[in-house]
């Protein structure tokens, strides 16, 4: 059975209040994002207090941080644990063995990928409409941020690694009127750019994550070196906690990506 097929025949048989525990980052912010006060997760993962990665770690308050342990499952009883595809073979096999219900979160390489994986999981707490509004502002981000003119863009991650095509900012560049460098050669996935490549593709604006650890990852530090700086690209700093589940963080993803278009423009402009 499908995924998406598995996850909907998963959601009618288990009540909305059922108490769930999760233990992957994306999927500790959908707990977080749509819990209430009488319905919160049993546990989330301890990197969700992490807040260099983590949207909502001001709501967290005294739930359990857990490693995904199975004594930690024994000890709490989940009704379903959500966790990402593919995460930990064995302890899913052994969530398997013992028939507690996984709800597993694949990768979101579109907009139409995250917005519908968001669908899905809101349906757990029972909180489509609020799922159905955010969808509704993100579309309203994208269509507010689009660039004035077609700029060349790349997402440059740490060590070099930029988006290629089929990507989900490989879409988000494509809506907002850009043209995604990283894509140019071709290619699926993320690619490796050097310096020299990068300043050979002449962006016109550069997005870079950025995580408050205190020290500077090397996709910050190249957009410091003389010769990046000499074509004049504009750079948006992003915070990473945005990259790490965008299903959530779309809208001021787009939105900071907007603002950084306008500088570019403003840059390119006589």
């Amino acid at each position: 059975m499908k995924a998406a097929a598995f996850l909907a025949a998963l959601l009618l048989s288990t009540p909305a209040h059922a108490g769930l525990m999760s233990l992957n980052l994306c999927t500790d912010q959908f707990a977080l994002a749509f819990q209430s006060a009488g319905q919160k997760p049993l546990g989330v993962s301890f990197v969700a207090a992490d807040k260099a990665l983590s949207l909502y770690v001001d709501r967290i308050g005294d739930t359990p941080q857990l490693r995904g342990t199975p004594e930690e499952i024994v000890l709490y009883k989940p009704d379903l644990v959500l966790m990402g595809q593919g995460q930990n073979p064995p302890l899913q096999a052994w969530l398997k063995a013992r028939e507690i219900p996984i709800a597993a979160l694949g990768s979101a390489n579109s907009i139409a990928d995250a917005q519908q994986q968001l669908r899905e999981f809101s349906t757990i707490w029972g909180k489509q409409s609020e799922a159905e509004a955010l969808i509704a502002a993100q579309e309203s981000a994208i269509q507010a941020a689009k660039f004035a003119r077609p700029l060349r863009v790349a997402v440059y991650y740490a060590r070099g690694f930029s988006d290629a095509g089929g990507t989900l900012f490989d879409e988000i560049i494509r809506r907002l009127g850009g043209v995604n460098i990283g894509a140019e050669s071709g290619g699926q996935g993320m690619r490796y750019l050097s310096l020299e490549s990068l300043v050979a593709l002449k962006p016109d604006l550069l997005i870079v994550p950025q995580y408050d650890y205190g020290t500077t990852t090397t996709g910050e530090a190249m957009t410091s070196h003389p010769a990046f700086a000499a074509i004049g690209a504009e750079v948006v700093h992003i915070p990473g906690s945005y990259f790490t589940c965008p299903h959530l963080a779309l809208a001021p993803l787009v939105q900071a990506i907007g603002a950084g278009g306008q500088a570019a423009q403003k840059r390119i402009e006589p």
